[in-house]
This record gives C-alpha cells, sequence and structure tokens, in this order.
C-alpha cells in the first residue's frame, strides 16, 4: 500500500503561500507533462479502440496574455461608431 497522500495544487499552493497557477507553472517545468504524455500514449497503445483523436497538446505555453489587443474588423472605437457634430 502507498503510503504518500496525495496532494491537490490548492494544497500546495495554500501551505506555500501562493496562487495554484504558479504551482501548474512549477509542474510544467519540472517536465511532468512530458510524463504524462508518455503515459498517454501509452494507454493509447494498450486500448486503441477507447481514443477517438490524438491526446491533448502537452507542450507549455510560454506567453500568456491577459487582455490581448483585437484586431478582428468588428472592434471599434468611440471614434469610429460616433460622428462629431460641430
Amino acid at each position: 500500500m502507498n503510503s504518500e497522500p496525495w496532494v491537490t495544487a490548492v494544497d500546495v499552493a495554500r501551505h506555500l503561500g501562493v496562487v495554484k497557477d504558479t504551482v501548474y507553472r512549477w509542474r510544467e517545468r519540472k517536465g511532468l507533462p512530458a510524463q504524462r504524455h508518455v503515459v498517454y500514449e501509452a494507454a493509447r497503445a494498450c486500448h486503441p479502440q477507447r481514443w477517438s483523436g490524438k491526446t491533448k497538446n502537452w507542450n507549455p505555453v510560454e506567453t500568456v496574455y491577459l487582455n490581448p489587443e483585437k484586431t478582428s474588423p468588428t472592434s471599434r472605437t468611440a471614434a469610429s461608431v460616433f460622428r462629431w457634430v460641430a
């Protein structure tokens, strides 16, 4: 029997006094997604009938933008919507 208890990212974050996204970033940098990818591919090889498509993209995201600028033609500014009458 395994004597190690399961610890969630929330538990680790609370213990260290950081947000859980920081814990997820630490896990990504340590290579956990690469190990997980190997496990998923092995499971897919053992039971291909259970898999309808590809597995998740396990590559880490390097840059995240919280509020990216909209470049679509539907984005408008107040100056383009209203015409000023003098």
